[in-house]
């Protein structure tokens, strides 16, 4: 591959690479997928519901912002290491007698209070690559948490268009029955091998449908898990 062709492929690498940055960061800042989602007994859910649904609900989404969390507030009590610290102490201290043979040791006590203030002014970088290494673990946390929404995004989008298709397979199963059974209702029975064929063109739609039947109860039950709730 000469010059000009590796060049090509390194640009829409990078544009691809934006693109999907880009859709990302429009999936986390879509006000749709975080509004409360009620579901009842019946109720019908478009994808953007399901999305929303499973950000809300997903460990996985939940621990990753906790790291995210945890990764800023790290970056910043790093930089508080350039702030001043003050340090203050409240006690007492005894005096005593230089002759304790006819007098008691302790004479009194006085209060002491101690305040202190410390200023970092040179630790040969170590703050400063400490702090660049807290904002390194924090970029890693935020892509971490972004690749958690594009997994659960994804994963949803299969589901739920795998429910369409099965849907849309039970559909056809149902309509084969029907047709097999007009078919099978207008075949003469002194016909008997056409009679004979259609009984068993119908068993056939039959067990066909109990198969689709099947396959759409898994897929169901296969994009409520992934929305995490406990009913179909």
């Amino acid at each position: 591959m000469d010059t000009k062709k590796k060049l090509i492929v390194l640009v829409l690498s990078v544009l691809l690479f934006l693109n999907i940055f880009i859709s990302s960061q429009a999936i986390v800042d879509d006000e749709d997928l975080y509004k409360p989602i009620e579901i009842k007994d019946g109720s019908t859910l478009n994808i953007i519901q399901c999305v929303g649904l499973a950000f809300q609900k997903s460990p996985k989404i939940r621990r990753k912002m906790y790291e995210l969390f945890i990764a800023k507030s790290e970056t910043n009590i790093a930089k508080a290491q350039y702030f001043p610290e003050l340090e203050y102490g409240v006690g007492y201290y005894q005096e005593h007698n230089s002759n304790h043979i006819y007098y008691d040791k302790k004479y009194r006590d006085l209060p002491a209070i101690n305040v202190k203030l410390k200023q970092l002014i040179w630790n040969f970088g170590k703050t400063t690559s400490f702090i660049k290494m807290q904002k390194f673990y924090q970029i890693a946390a935020e892509y971490e948490f972004m690749d958690s929404l594009c997994d659960t995004l994804f994963d949803i989008k299969v589901k739920y268009y795998n429910l369409l298709k099965a849907k849309a397979l039970l559909n056809v199963a149902k309509n084969n029955i029907r047709l097999n059974e007009d078919i099978l209702k207008y075949t003469k029975k002194d016909n008997k091998v056409d009679y004979q064929t259609a009984i068993i063109n119908l068993s056939a739609a039959k067990i066909d449908y109990i198969e689709a039947k099947n396959n759409f109860d898994n897929a169901k039950v296969d994009l409520s898990n992934a929305m995490y709730i406990d009913t179909q």
